[in-house]
């Protein structure tokens, strides 16, 4: 199983993993980025894996930049507070000329194909863990639940900012447990 990850990393995320601009700070001689990983607890991101400080932000600029460079977004083993919604968006981009789909439906936007990834380690014995922070807020009301992490899609209709609830397909969200 650990092969077959891998083979899926190197093959359809490593291709396209050094390109584009990253942030300042990112090894991009880094073995892991190398093999289309980026690691959210690696310089600029630093991740608190200890479970002591916040990593919300850390970890929403390393999903981001990991969707935009065609990477998987790795977490090593340990504890992450969170404080807020991780949102694992899928974009879309206007269309030079609208598109038809679902009976003749115009479609004026359509989504940039860049997969949400976010794996956990599966070296050591314990899985990585999302967990609240006592900072939490909106996590305690379960007439109104607020999601740890969404994943979602903006519209292809209207003017592309709303949530498209059918086409956030393909994203892969694998050993971490909230």
């Amino acid at each position: 199983m650990k092969a077959t990850i891998i083979f899926f990393l190197m093959s359809t995320i490593a291709i396209n993993a050094l390109t584009g601009e990253f942030p300042t700070g990112v090894d991009t001689t880094d073995r892991l980025l190398q093999a289309g990983c980026l690691d959210v607890t690696k310089p600029p991101y630093a991740a608190d894996s200890t479970g002591t400080t916040d990593s919300t932000q850390a970890i929403q600029r390393a999903v981001n930049d990991a969707r935009d460079h065609g990477l998987a977004c790795f977490f090593p083993e340990g504890t992450y507070l969170i404080s807020d919604t991780l949102s694992c968006e899928q974009q879309v981009r206007r269309l030079d000329k609208p598109r038809f789909v679902e009976g003749g439906k115009r479609a004026d936007y359509w989504h940039i194909n860049h997969q949400i990834v976010m794996i956990g380690s599966t070296k050591g014995k314990k899985r990585p863990v999302l967990k609240l922070s006592p900072d939490a807020k909106g996590f305690d009301d379960p007439s109104n639940p607020k999601l740890c992490v969404y994943i979602w899609a903006h519209t292809w209709y209207g003017d592309g900012t709303g949530e498209q609830p059918n086409i956030s397909f393909n994203h892969i969200f694998k050993g971490i447990d909230i």
